[in-house]
């Protein structure tokens, strides 16, 4: 067993696509089949050591099939972890040689129960089995080892390793579900038909084309919104709901989600434009509009066009307007005022996507150019009035003055 042992362990971890998981320490003991339950072996793994209960009549392959079940912890489901463990024993004896591996390597004996995967129930006493529950595992073992076989000569070995490397990456072990999205993750192909010949009840037919409508929807989805460079973030939560099973949440999602990007579509030229107008105006872009488009917020974002063209073209009026020559008289009546005051606040606010107060401040500097002559011609009556007022009060003075001199 320690020839096999040291012999084999590269091997398996070969076949299964990745490393040996669990603790590094493996104790190897002979047992009578009353203490294993009527198998020829078992295998269980601890924080501190995995332990392999083998019988003494036990064969090669048999001692194979219980060192690959120390990958097994990846697995949620029973048809996995056995037939993972007969499939990868049989590579792994045929590639090892009869020089080493004693006994048949026959696979396990065909059955005709037509045993779904997912129902095949928890580990058994076999001693005391009826003959049901002994055709039921017989089933088992045989149908996990035949649908793998025929998954690897489906679409390959290497996919089959690929998608375990992916399932030992996961924190929680990998059931059914799980299973058949990292197969066709990394295939590509569309595996739910095999799987409801193999693994899930005929009542699981509905489930399945929901997925299937699901991933396919979501992954147009998702290219179309790589094609125009859109945030993938609200994809993500949907990702999400597809990842879960959660099918009805999903198509829902998917189809606010398809709908957005219909009206975005329809925006973007005007997006387009009015960046490179906000670029060539010398005006940062409104946070705010990025901010939309990155959540997909495109149902507001018509009416949010809108308001930031509308104070675009209000600051291009006032900027046209505090460009142009002023004279001597406008220069006076804006004595004491700031129109660039006014444009520097315009343009902080419109950075920030608040358009009103952009249109208010740009008003305003453009009225202050525009009232400028107005205000220059008030400021120059007034200065009369309060001259015509220092001359009135000066007269009255030097009368009252020749008054007093002329009557003593």
């Amino acid at each position: 067993i320690q020839d096999l042992l040291t012999a084999g362990l590269p091997v398996i971890a070969d076949r299964y696509g990745f490393p040996r998981p669990g603790p590094p320490a493996i104790n190897i003991a002979e047992r009578g089949r009353q203490i294993i339950l009527g198998y020829e072996g078992l295998t269980s793994c601890g924080l501190a050591s995995c332990d392999i209960d083998i019988s003494p009549i036990a064969d090669d392959i048999t001692a194979l099939h219980e060192l690959a079940h120390l990958w097994s912890d990846i697995y949620d489901n029973r048809w996995l972890a056995e037939g993972f463990a007969n499939l990868i024993a049989l590579k792994a004896a045929q590639h090892l040689g009869p020089s080493l591996i004693q006994g048949s390597t026959d696979p396990p004996m065909q059955t005709t129960l037509d045993l779904r995967l997912d129902e095949w129930g928890d580990v058994t006493y076999l001693i005391a089995a009826t003959p049901d529950q002994e055709a039921i595992e017989d089933a088992g073992y045989d149908r996990s080892f035949r649908f793998l076989t025929l998954l690897a000569d489906t679409i390959g070995l290497d996919i089959l390793q690929r998608a375990n490397t992916d399932l030992a990456a996961d924190a929680v072990p990998a059931d059914s579900r799980r299973f058949l999205d990292a197969l066709e993750d990394a295939s590509g192909q569309d595996l739910g038909p095999l799987f409801l010949e193999w693994v899930f009840p005929d009542s699981f037919a509905p489930v399945l084309e929901q997925r299937r409508l699901a991933r396919d929807r979501l992954a147009s989805l998702t290219n179309a919104a790589q094609a125009e460079a859109l945030d993938p973030g609200p994809l993500e939560v949907i990702q999400a709901d597809v990842t879960a099973w959660r099918f009805d949440d999903a198509l829902a999602a998917l189809d606010d989600a398809e709908a957005d990007l219909q009206l975005y579509l329809g925006l973007k030229g005007r997006l387009a434009s009015l960046r490179e107008a906000i670029q060539t105006a010398g005006l940062p872009f409104p946070r705010t509009i990025d901010a939309a488009v990155a959540a997909w917020q495109f149902s507001s974002l018509e009416q949010t066009l809108n308001d930031a063209e509308g104070t675009l073209t209000a600051y291009l009026r006032a900027r046209d307007k505090l460009d142009q020559p002023r004279n001597l008289w406008q220069r006076l009546g804006l004595w004491g005022s700031d129109p660039e005051a006014s444009l520097r606040s315009a343009r902080i606010a419109f950075a920030a996507g608040d358009f009103m107060d952009a249109t208010a401040d740009s008003e305003e500097a453009y009225d202050l150019i525009e009232d400028a002559g107005a205000a220059a011609l008030i400021r120059l009556l007034i200065l009369l009035a309060v001259l015509a007022a220092l001359a009135i009060a000066v007269a009255i003075a030097i009368w009252f003055r020749r008054s007093r001199q002329r009557f003593p």
